[in-house]
């Protein structure tokens, strides 16, 4: 029986797009291993603005199950 939540075996070339500043991209990083280490499996984003300024916008996966 295989479990929802668990980590899928199957490892695949995930597109991830946008920006970190460079003092984030241990985020960056972070989130691209979501994709490589089958934690995350169809899409994700994520952003962060702090006074104003959009410091953190990255999104990577397929928003069509039917892609995956």
């Amino acid at each position: 029986m295989v479990n929802s939540n668990s980590k899928s075996n199957f490892k695949r070339q995930i597109p991830i797009h946008g920006i970190a500043e460079n003092i984030f991209c241990d985020v960056r990083d972070s989130f691209r291993k979501n994709f490589s280490e089958g934690w995350e499996k169809a899409g994700a984003a994520f952003c962060v603005i702090h006074k104003g300024k959009m410091i953190v916008d990255l999104w990577g996966g397929y928003a069509d199950p039917e892609c995956l």
